[in-house]
C-alpha cells in the first residue's frame, strides 16, 4: 500500500482461516460482516483471538459474535431492511466509507513520511503512463 503497511486479503473460500492461523500478536486484522453472525468470519475471528491478534470488526450489529470477539467495533448504519432490500448497495457504500476513513487516519498518523513515500512511488512510475 502507499503507506508501507502490508495487506493480506483473500477471496478464496476457507483461506481466511489458514491466513488467520499465521497471524501473531504483532498483527491486526479487520473483519467485515454486515450481520456479524456469519459462521466463516466468526470462525476466523476465533482463530485470531486464540493467536492474540488485535481485531477490528466492521459490522452493523454491536452485539454480534464477531463484535464480541473484537478489540474495536466500528459500527455500520443498519438501514437495509431484510424484508424489502433488493441489493446490498447501502451496506457496500458504508463499508467502503469506513475503510476509506481508516486509511485516511493511518495516512494522517504519519503524514510527512507517508506523503514522501507516495510522491516517491508516483515519481518512480511516471514513465509507465501514456
Amino acid at each position: 500500500m502507499k503507506i508501507n503497511i502490508n495487506l493480506i486479503s483473500t477471496s478464496i473460500h476457507g483461506e481466511n482461516d489458514q491466513l488467520a492461523n499465521t497471524f501473531t500478536k504483532e498483527d491486526c486484522a479487520i473483519i467485515i460482516s454486515y450481520s456479524g453472525e456469519t459462521k466463516a468470519p466468526t470462525r476466523t475471528a476465533k482463530i485470531l483471538r486464540k493467536n492474540h491478534v488485535k481485531i477490528i470488526a466492521i459490522t452493523s450489529n454491536p452485539s454480534s459474535h464477531i463484535a464480541m470477539l473484537s478489540d474495536i467495533m466500528v459500527p455500520l448504519i443498519k438501514k437495509e431492511s431484510q424484508s424489502i432490500r433488493f441489493s446490498t448497495f447501502s451496506s457496500q457504500m458504508a463499508i467502503e466509507y469506513v475503510l476509506n476513513v481508516l486509511y485516511s487516519c493511518l495516512f494522517a498518523a504519519n503524514y510527512s513520511k507517508n506523503q514522501k513515500l507516495r510522491i516517491d512511488t508516483e515519481t518512480m512510475f511516471l514513465d509507465t503512463r501514456f
